[in-house]
């Protein structure tokens, strides 16, 4: 237990954030963890990403990754969402998640609800940041000039 003196009557109250629109950004995993889930049984390693540039900069979405559980079809997405994040960062043999720290990768989001009614963030894809430009950084297009008449 941490003492602490505040009065919340004192400051506005913060807005729930809105989840991010679909779309690409640039994004990196800045923390990782393995955990366990509430049911007891199996791990996960939820990841937290942050977005990189653009208008949500530093706005952090987590995603977990059910690597280890009875349920096969589970198993092998987390397996094969895993996969493309390590591809997509250049990872060849990822021996630990924190390997995956820092590296700027294209994150397509979509949304998902959750049993609350809750609308989410949900990785769609995955892709290194070499290919890919993301539609969170904005291009100047070139006009091409007039051309003169003799």
């Amino acid at each position: 237990m941490a003492e602490f003196s505040f009065d919340p009557h004192q400051h506005a109250a913060g807005a729930a954030m809105e989840p991010l629109p679909d779309g690409k950004y640039t994004m990196s995993v800045i923390d990782s963890e393995r955990r366990t889930p509430r049911s007891g049984d199996g791990e996960y390693i939820q990841l937290a990403l942050r977005v990189m540039s653009g208008k949500y900069e530093g706005r952090v979405i987590f995603h977990r990754l059910h690597v280890v559980t009875a349920n096969a079809t589970t198993r092998r997405i987390a397996e094969a969402e895993l996969a493309s994040i390590c591809r997509a960062a250049g990872i060849d043999n990822l021996n630990d998640t924190a390997q995956l720290h820092g590296i700027p990768i294209i994150v397509t989001l979509g949304h998902r609800r959750d049993a609350g009614g809750q609308t989410l963030n949900v990785p769609r894809s995955y892709a290194p940041f070499r290919d890919i430009h993301p539609v969170d950084v904005e291009i100047t297009p070139v006009v091409p000039a007039t051309p003169t008449r003799r």
